[in-house]
Order: C-alpha cells, then sequence, then structure tokens
C-alpha cells in the first residue's frame, strides 16, 4: 500500500515492491517540486501519486541511475502540474500567478510560473538548467537569467 495522505495506492506482488522503493526514494522530492510548482498542498500531492503510480506501470528503464530515474521523475511532474493548471504548452512568457486552490508558501509567491518551474527542475528534479530550460521551453541563457533572477528576488 503506497500513499501520500489521503491518496492510498494498494499494489500486489513485484509491482508493490517497485512502486515501494520508487515511494521511498522519490515521493518527498516529486511532492515538494509540485508544491513549489502548484503551490496547492492537495494537488501536490495528486500529482506525486499520478507520477509514482504511472512510473510502476511501465517498463523499467535498463542501466538507469538513480540520478537519471530522478531526473524523468521531475519531467512527469512537470507535464502532470501542467495538465492540472491547465497551463497551455505555448503560453505567455510573462511569469504571472498560477491559478490555484492554495497559494504558492511563503517567498515563492513572488515568483511566476516559469520560474517556479525552472527551480523546482533544478533542485528537486536534479536538473541542469541547460535541460531545464529545455523542459520549460527557452533557451539556456534564458534559464541561467531566469534562475539567477528567482534567486536574487528570494534572497531579498
Amino acid at each position: 500500500m503506497l500513499g501520500l495522505g489521503k491518496g492510498v495506492v494498494t499494489l500486489a506482488g513485484n509491482a508493490s515492491r517497485d512502486l515501494a522503493e520508487i515511494y521511498q526514494h522519490h515521493a518527498a522530492a516529486l511532492y515538494a517540486q509540485a508544491l513549489m510548482i502548484l503551490g496547492d498542498e492537495d494537488l501536490a500531492e495528486q500529482v506525486a501519486c499520478d507520477v509514482i503510480v504511472d512510473e510502476g506501470a511501465k517498463p523499467p528503464v535498463p542501466r538507469e541511475g538513480a540520478a537519471a530515474k530522478s531526473r524523468r521523475l521531475a519531467v512527469s511532474v512537470l507535464r502532470r502540474c501542467r495538465e492540472l493548471a491547465a497551463v497551455p504548452a505555448e503560453r505567455d512568457r510573462s511569469p504571472g500567478p498560477l491559478p490555484s486552490r492554495g497559494g504558492v508558501r511563503g517567498d515563492a509567491r513572488r515568483l511566476g510560473v516559469m520560474e517556479r518551474e525552472a527551480l523546482a527542475l533544478v533542485l528537486f528534479g536534479g536538473l541542469g538548467y541547460r535541460q531545464a530550460g529545455r523542459e520549460i521551453g527557452i533557451t539556456a541563457p534564458e534559464t541561467a537569467a531566469l534562475l539567477r533572477a528567482a534567486l536574487v528576488s528570494l534572497a531579498r
């Protein structure tokens, strides 16, 4: 049985062991990433559960290391967050508030959608700024500038 609070999934056999391992090693980072992007605890919990269950339904990737798996799961979280938030892939690139039921906690409220997405990929998914930029659809220099501006904003 796997669960992040209210979302509980019951599995049997090898699937249960595989998902338990994914949950044990990745659930906290997946939840934190989704929370940073969405700003809503319930939605973040749902995203983490969805990504873990989806991962369990796929065949294992041969010779994939823990870091590569973390990055792949982080990209899955980003995609699922975008689906839940109904943020179109080709959206206005100006940072703005992300609609959510809860609201981003702490100083992250000052950040726009792209800033939260980029920071979440780097901090919780272990992606480099170039990879994060590819995933959010901007160039590496733009990503570097975006991340720097976000960190400076949070440091104030």
